[in-house]
């Protein structure tokens, strides 16, 4: 997808405050956008902390120091959990940072330390948000039992949820086709063509069956 704003040396004549709202309009646009500025433009800490704020994502492009930035990086995983994975080994190891990411994706505590996946407040906290994580923990956590009983509720009531999708949508089709037989009109929200197709071949074996009984007769 082309970019619709214009290049931003062309933009210099029109002044430093345009060329700035040009820069941070493309990094908040897309993700990738960071990865194609100038080196100038990406060691700006304002358009790394407007880039991961809109796409925390956009971190791995981001240059080695801010992925060491507490502010940028906690800016990044609020927006997108698995942002982590791109987080300075240093911070990968800070609770606050593993927290923001995993209150934002349960599963980010993949990209965790080895010792924040030992601490068992944030492995229950990821596991809340989903069951799954519970894969990362460490491996005496994955064998407790509050733990495995956090992440067995996650897991049962996101098949509970699905399951009673499933329902409801089995019960609409289920009114929807009583709706069609039973001699009823069927209302345009419950519209089918089934009725006027039925209505159409009675009359054809009608019509057809008269002609014959015509033909016989003469």
């Amino acid at each position: 997808m082309r970019s619709v704003l214009p290049p931003l040396p062309s933009l210099v004549k029109e002044g430093p405050q345009v060329r700035r709202a040009a820069l941070l309009a493309r990094v908040t646009a897309r993700s990738s956008a960071l990865a194609g500025l100038d080196d100038l433009d990406r060691k700006k800490r304002e358009v790394a902390l407007a880039a991961v704020t809109a796409n925390g994502i956009a971190l791995q492009w981001a240059p080695e120091r801010f992925k060491n930035d507490k502010e940028v990086v906690l800016a990044a995983v609020a927006n997108s959990g698995q942002a982590l994975k791109y987080v300075g080994k240093a911070l990968q190891s800070d609770r606050d940072v593993v927290s923001a990411a995993i209150q934002q994706n349960g599963l980010a505590l993949h990209f965790a330390s080895p010792r924040m996946r030992c601490d068992k407040e944030l492995v229950l906290e990821a596991c809340e948000r989903d069951g799954s994580a519970l894969l990362f923990a460490a491996e005496r956590l994955r064998e407790d039992a509050d733990c495995q009983d956090t992440a067995a509720m996650a897991t049962h009531s996101v098949q509970g949820s699905a399951n009673s999708s499933i329902h409801s949508a089995s019960s609409a089709r289920s009114r929807f086709v009583a709706s069609t037989r039973d001699g009823r009109w069927p209302s345009l929200r419950h519209w089918s063509h089934q009725p006027f197709l039925a209505a159409s071949t009675s009359r054809t074996v009608g019509e057809s069956e008269k002609r014959s009984s015509t033909k016989g007769m003469l």
